[in-house]
C-alpha cells in the first residue's frame, strides 16, 4: 500500500499535469494577476463568526438584519446598527431554512440572543427579498458600464451558459446587452454578480 502513495504522480502531481507551473518563464515575464479588486479574492479576505464554533468568509455569506423580531437580508456593504449574523449564500439552502419549522434563533449573534426572545422569524417573503436585493443593486450598477469596454480581468456578460471560473455569466440573468464588467473599474458590481451567481448554484 505504501508503494502506491509513493508513486511519482502522487508525490509530485504538477510534473504530470498540463498546466502552467509557478516557476515557468511565462509567469516570470507576465507577473501574477492583480487580485486587489478580484471578486473571488475579495470574497475570502474577511471572515465573520456565525456561531460559537464556526466562521464564514463574508463573501460567501448573506448578512442578516434583525428588526422587530424578524430577520431581513442585507448585503455586505450595508451598514447597520442592529445585531446581525450571516448565513450561507445559497438559495436552495436558504429556502430549506425558511420553510423549516425550526426557529432561526440559533442564527443570531450572542448579543442578539441576550436581547431578543426565541420566537424570531424570517421576514415574510424572505427569498423574494434576497432576489430583489441582488437584482436591484446589480441592474442599477450595470447602467454605469460602457458597452464598449473589454479586457482580460473581469466578467463577460454574454449569451452563453454561465462559467464563473472562466469569467462568463449569462446575460439573461439581468436582461442586459453584452457587457464586460472590469474588476478594477467596477469592483462592487463584479462582486455582486459573483455573489448572485454563487447564490443561485444548485
Amino acid at each position: 500500500m505504501n508503494r502506491v502513495y509513493k508513486h511519482p504522480i502522487l508525490t509530485n502531481p504538477t510534473r504530470w499535469l498540463d498546466i502552467q507551473k509557478k516557476h515557468s518563464c511565462e509567469v516570470y515575464h507576465s507577473q501574477y494577476p492583480n487580485l486587489l479588486n478580484n471578486s473571488f479574492a475579495k470574497a475570502l479576505v474577511n471572515v465573520e463568526s456565525y456561531s460559537i464554533k464556526n466562521t464564514l468568509p463574508i463573501g460567501l455569506g448573506l448578512q442578516l438584519k434583525l428588526n422587530n423580531g424578524q430577520l431581513y437580508p442585507i448585503l455586505w456593504f450595508d451598514k447597520v446598527t442592529e445585531p446581525t449574523s450571516f448565513i450561507i449564500n445559497n438559495r436552495k439552502l436558504i429556502m430549506k431554512m425558511v420553510s423549516s419549522k425550526k426557529s432561526p434563533f440559533g442564527l443570531l449573534s450572542l448579543k442578539a440572543k441576550m436581547n431578543y426572545p426565541k420566537n424570531v422569524k424570517f421576514a415574510p417573503g424572505f427569498i423574494d427579498l434576497v432576489d430583489k436585493l441582488y437584482l436591484d443593486q446589480i441592474k442599477e450598477l450595470l447602467k454605469d458600464v460602457d458597452s464598449k469596454d473589454g479586457g482580460k480581468n473581469g466578467l463577460q456578460l454574454i449569451d452563453s451558459p454561465t462559467k464563473l471560473g472562466q469569467g462568463i455569466v449569462n446575460k439573461s440573468l439581468f436582461n442586459c446587452q453584452d457587457l464586460y464588467v472590469d474588476y478594477d473599474k467596477h469592483p462592487k458590481l463584479a462582486r455582486l454578480i459573483v455573489s448572485y451567481v454563487d447564490y443561485l448554484k444548485e
